[in-house]
């Protein structure tokens, strides 16, 4: 089967290694990173967080793999699907004339 994906939120990388290592064991993968900024106004009064996305591989033919659990009983969320864009690449915003 597939790998499982889960989504997590934190104020620092480092915080968000460690908790994706206690939640789904030393397998775990993170497999993309991000800065996120929110609210503000041109950044000034935002909020910045990081999201990542981890990987959680299957078990073992033998079962020996316990950690890819159900996400809301490990207190993460199943990472979203990208965005799909339009033809262009840019999504709306980019299809209008400059």
């Amino acid at each position: 089967m597939v790998p499982q994906l889960f989504h997590l939120e934190g104020p620092s990388l480092e915080e968000l290694k460690a908790k994706a290592a206690a939640l789904y064991g030393p397998r775990a993968l993170i497999v993309s990173a991000e800065l996120v900024t929110v609210g503000g106004i041109r950044g000034v009064l935002a909020r910045k967080h990081y999201e990542i996305v981890v990987e959680v591989p299957e078990p073992d033919g033998d079962g020996s793999l316990r950690a890819a659990g159900s996400a809301r009983s490990r207190g993460g969320s199943p990472a979203p699907r990208p965005r799909s864009r339009s033809a262009s690449g840019r999504g709306r915003r980019g299809s209008r004339p400059p």
